[in-house]
């Protein structure tokens, strides 16, 4: 019965079969070269070599008519049926039929090696096709990195800004292993929310108002404020409510400024002589003013 490692020994021994074919028939031809319009005497190459470069997919017409007859041991002659009886019928010299059809067309075609066909591709590893590299995943959730030293993720804003670097602005060196989403992590990249337990939410509010505190109550308790420059004062008549422009007493309150409550019961000073004349002379110099 076909079966896969049959498959693979048959299509092993297609291979070498019709390479030595091939070759065969390329030194036939260098050998004795065919020039239909001037040499005639000249043997020319056999009608197989134009067939095979013009029709060589003829052998992939005929595999699968033979494969699907089944058992072609009455058809070869050969005690082996299936694929394996057409191997034999194949390689044998008794079957000049299907070499000129084709099997030597196959020599031309890349050879197939066992390397070639298996693909080793499983959840942690890939295959280069081009070399043939097998290849291990660092990440298997990620398989388009395939084996690319992806570092742990770190945010340029946390790393030391006095520290030396090559490229200071993105606080990177020369050689650094980047992470493959670098740029959500750069200098440019937005500021990223931090998480801060309650306890430490609370210390630091707590230093900062005690902060406060602490220096209020050294301004207040070590008098660290200036002097005032003036003694505040209070004026007599009910806060001068009347020279501001109070017209009755109902408007005093909003006119009065602060009141010398002493006042009213110490009475007025006398005038002083000096001060009294000098008030008349003022007077009797300026009556014209005055009256004006």
């Amino acid at each position: 019965m076909f079966t896969r490692s049959a498959g693979l020994r048959a299509v092993s021994r297609i291979s070498r079969r019709l390479q030595s074919h091939a070759s065969h028939s390329s030194e036939t031809t260098k050998s004795a070269p065919f020039n239909n319009k001037y040499n005639f005497n000249v043997n020319p190459p056999p009608i197989h070599s134009y067939w095979n470069q013009k029709n060589s997919l003829v052998l992939f017409a005929f595999v699968p008519l033979f494969v699907g007859v089944g058992y072609l041991g009455k058809y070869t002659g050969s005690n082996t049926p299936g694929f394996e009886g057409l191997l034999e019928f194949a390689e044998s010299e008794s079957s000049p039929m299907l070499s000129r059809l084709g099997f030597r067309a196959a020599g031309r075609l890349p050879r197939l090696s066992m390397s070639s066909i298996r693909s080793l591709t499983t959840e942690t590893t890939i295959t280069d096709h081009a070399t043939g590299r097998v290849i291990k995943l660092t990440d298997p959730a990620h398989p388009e990195l395939a084996d690319y030293p992806n570092p742990k993720p770190e945010l340029a804003q946390d790393k030391d800004p006095y520290a030396k670097y090559d490229f200071p602005q993105m606080r990177r060196n020369y050689g650094d292993k980047l992470n493959i989403d670098d740029d959500l992590y750069d200098m440019w990249s937005p500021d990223y929310f931090q998480f801060v337990s309650d306890s430490t939410a609370l210390k630091h509010n707590a230093i900062f108002f005690s902060t406060i505190l602490a220096l209020a109550g050294a301004v207040y308790f070590l008098e660290l404020n200036p002097e005032k420059p003036a003694m505040p004062r209070a004026y007599p008549y009910n806060g001068l409510a009347k020279d501001l422009g109070s017209g009755s007493e109902k408007t005093d309150y909003f006119y009065k400024v602060r009141t010398d409550e002493g006042a009213a019961e110490l009475g007025v000073l006398s005038e002083d002589d000096d001060v009294k004349a000098q008030r008349v002379a003022y007077e009797e110099a300026n009556s014209d003013f005055i009256k004006a």
